[in-house]
C-alpha cells in the first residue's frame, strides 16, 4: 500500500477547498450586481394603471345618453366636476374672440385642461391652435363621437408615468377600428319655451374593407 506524503495531502486539498473558494467569490460579487428598473414613456393606455379609479364609458351608454358632442356627454360625469367652466374655453385662457365657438377643453377634478391630458388610442394629442396665453388644451368637440369605442377616465394623478400635464388625470379616447357596416342616428330636442330653439344632431358611421387593410369614415352635423 502507498503512502501518502505530507505534500501530496496537502496539494490533494488545496484542488477540494479551490472551486468552493471560488464559488463562493462567484456568489459575493453576484450580490453586488444592484437592480434597476427603467420606467417606459410610451403607455398606450390608462389600464395600465391597476387599481387606480378608472371609469369607462362605453359605445353602447353612449348611444343610450343622447348626447351629440363629448362636451354633451362628459358635461355631467362625476370626476370633470368641480370648476367653473369645466368644458368652456375661458377655463383654458382663450377669449371669446381667440377662440372659435364650439371647441371645448375638458379639465378632470376643477384643475384646469393644461393639467388634464387627453390621449386619442393612447396616444397624444396635438393641443389647439386657438389656445391661449400658457394655458394648451386639446379641443375634445373635434373628435367624432360616433367614432368613438369606449372612453377610458382616469381620474387621479398619473404626472409619475405621462408627466407635468397629467396632474388632475387623463382622458383616453378609444376609436373604432376593423369597423364594417353603415350606422345613422339622428337625435332631435324641443322645449316648451318660445325663446329655445329644436335642436337636430345626426352622426353617420361607414366602414369596408379596402386593399387589405379597413375605411372608416365618421360625421357629426
Amino acid at each position: 500500500m502507498r503512502k501518502l506524503t505530507p505534500l501530496a495531502l496537502a496539494i490533494a486539498g488545496s484542488l477540494v477547498v479551490s472551486p468552493f473558494s471560488y464559488a463562493q467569490e462567484t456568489a459575493n460579487e453576484e450580490q453586488k450586481v444592484e437592480r434597476i428598473e427603467v420606467t417606459g414613456s410610451r403607455i398606450k393606455g390608462v389600464d395600465l394603471e391597476g387599481t387606480q379609479p378608472l371609469v369607462v364609458i362605453s359605445a353602447e351608454q353612449i348611444k343610450n345618453s343622447g348626447a351629440s358632442s363629448i362636451y354633451d356627454l362628459l358635461k355631467d360625469l362625476g370626476q370633470v366636476r368641480g370648476g367653473s367652466g369645466t368644458f368652456s374655453t375661458s377655463e383654458s385662457g382663450a377669449t371669446s374672440t381667440s377662440t372659435p365657438a364650439g371647441q371645448a377643453a375638458a379639465s378632470l377634478r376643477g384643475l384646469g385642461p393644461s393639467s388634464t391630458l387627453t390621449l386619442v388610442n393612447g396616444r397624444r394629442v396635438a393641443a389647439s391652435s386657438f389656445a391661449a396665453g400658457t394655458q394648451n388644451f386639446v379641443d375634445v368637440n373635434s373628435i367624432p363621437l360616433a367614432a368613438i369605442e369606449r372612453i377610458e377616465v382616469l381620474a387621479t394623478g398619473a404626472s409619475a408615468i405621462y408627466g407635468a400635464d397629467a396632474v388632475a388625470g387623463v382622458i383616453n379616447y378609444i376609436l373604432k377600428t376593423d369597423y364594417e357596416g353603415a350606422e345613422l342616428n339622428v337625435s332631435y330636442g324641443n322645449s316648451t319655451a318660445s325663446s329655445d330653439d329644436a335642436k337636430v344632431n345626426a352622426n353617420i358611421v361607414l366602414g369596408t374593407e379596402l386593399a387589405g387593410g379597413n375605411l372608416t369614415i365618421f360625421a357629426d352635423v
